[in-house]
């Protein structure tokens, strides 16, 4: 009788624990291996993993903008590299948990998200998948957070002088969005990346059928990297799109930021001619096998990116021949000067850019104790003065330096931000 006592004690108590693992170890197939707890991509992009999936923290003039914000309420990972910096808009990919989890850290912070997704976030409505509601019983619904704006399909959405581009990919949920900026997709859980890309599980999807289809309205669009929610970073990741979805790659196109677009497209290679012109201008070309190639305009004409790339160009045709096409994305900046510079006023002339500067810290301590970002001010040849904002591993001490810096403008004036690490 003693003997089946205590068999009936071990099923009541070790079936849990054997169902409890065994639903982790399923749980965990569905999902990817995260590259690593903190990945660095263009521009200081940097990613962390915050318990499972990434949140994306990219620098702008005036502090961070974030596209997602994870799945760890605490956000530890995520505060450490903010350290700091103000927060000034989450830009989220959908309302799953893992991807809004810390949004209550920052409720000063504006949230951009797709209407329909809103009910997830302020828990109106329940995911009905699987992987989302374990997501949800794990991280529970945010109770504070920023304002919240509705984001259309194609807005352009500017922050701290960068502009973020949304494209609706519904499937994951009826509200997933994509962000594109410069040169870097944010995908979310619309596509996974790592050695290969793949589509996310059905029992994440809550339309199975659109998480299959709606990714190719993502082919369109001009990147080298993405920047998914649950890997980390794929770079030359629009190849590996089209080989994904089963489709011919394209060229992107690109249209005038204004006025009415040309009566056809035209495609061909974008060519930049190797010296300026009689008037100090370095001009773009279209070149079309069997046709005359085609002088560009604007200013900017294209960013660097697109050179030597097979592409596709919708502009206005001018009484020259010549076609203006203007970048609707990148904000406009003006071209470097040929020397370095050495005083505050010459720093103007490059804001918006990188370029090395080299002076004297003079102050500089972390933001608060123990984060990675810090403060001070860096006294140029002529002895000027600027605030700088580094990375504490770059400044290691007090004292002369050369520095890969952005040059930012500010009311006071400039202030220089280096190159994260």
């Amino acid at each position: 009788m003693r003997r089946s006592l205590w068999a009936l004690l071990f099923v009541l108590l070790g079936l849990p624990i054997v169902f409890g693992v065994a639903a982790i170890s399923w749980f965990a197939s569905l999902v990817p291996t995260g590259q690593a707890a903190r990945v660095t991509g263009p521009h200081s992009l940097v990613g962390v993993d915050t318990n499972g999936s990434f949140a994306w923290v990219v620098p702008v003039v005036g502090g961070v903008v974030l596209v997602d914000a994870g799945l760890d309420p605490a956000g530890l990972a995520l505060k450490k590299e903010v350290a700091g910096r103000k927060v000034l808009a989450v830009l989220l990919t959908h309302a799953h948990a893992d991807h809004t989890a810390a949004l209550g850290l920052y409720p000063d912070a504006p949230v951009w998200l797709a209407p329909a997704d809103q009910p997830y976030l302020n828990g109106t409505l329940q995911e009905t998948t699987a992987l989302a509601t374990g997501f949800r019983m794990f991280a529970g619904t945010p109770a504070i957070h920023g304002p919240v704006n509705d984001v259309a399909d194609g807005q352009d959405v500017l922050v701290g002088g960068e502009v973020f581009h949304a494209v609706s990919v519904p499937g994951v949920t009826p509200g997933s969005v994509a962000w594109l900026w410069r040169d870097v997709l944010f995908t979310g859980d619309a596509v996974w990346g790592g050695g290969s890309l793949l589509l996310p599980p059905a029992q994440l999807c809550e339309n199975v059928t659109d998480a299959a289809v709606q990714p190719k309205r993502l082919l369109a669009l001009d990147f080298d990297t993405i920047a998914d929610g649950q890997v980390g970073l794929t770079r030359t990741a629009r190849p590996a799109l089209f080989r994904l979805l089963g489709e011919t790659p394209a060229p992107p196109t690109y249209r005038a930021a204004g006025g009415t677009p040309a009566a056809d497209p035209h495609t061909g290679w974008l060519v930049r001619a190797p010296t300026p012109d009689s008037a100090g201008a370095v001009r773009d070309w279209l070149v079309s096998p069997g046709s005359p190639p085609i002088p560009l305009t604007g200013a900017p004409t294209v960013r660097d990116g697109w050179v030597d790339r097979w592409v596709t160009l919708e502009g206005l045709r001018n009484d020259d021949s010549s076609l203006d096409v203007r970048v609707v994305r990148e904000p406009v900046t003006p071209a470097p000067p040929s020397a370095l510079p050495t005083t505050s006023k010459n720093l103007e002339s490059w804001t918006g850019r990188f370029v090395e500067v080299q002076g004297t810290v003079r102050t500089f301590a972390p933001l608060v104790p123990g984060a990675l970002w810090g403060e001070g001010t860096l006294e140029l040849a002529n002895g000027d003065v600027v605030p700088l904002a580094a990375p504490v591993a770059r400044i290691p001490s007090t004292g002369p330096l050369s520095l890969l810096v952005r040059v930012q403008h500010t009311d006071a004036g400039v202030a220089l931000v280096a190159a994260g690490s």
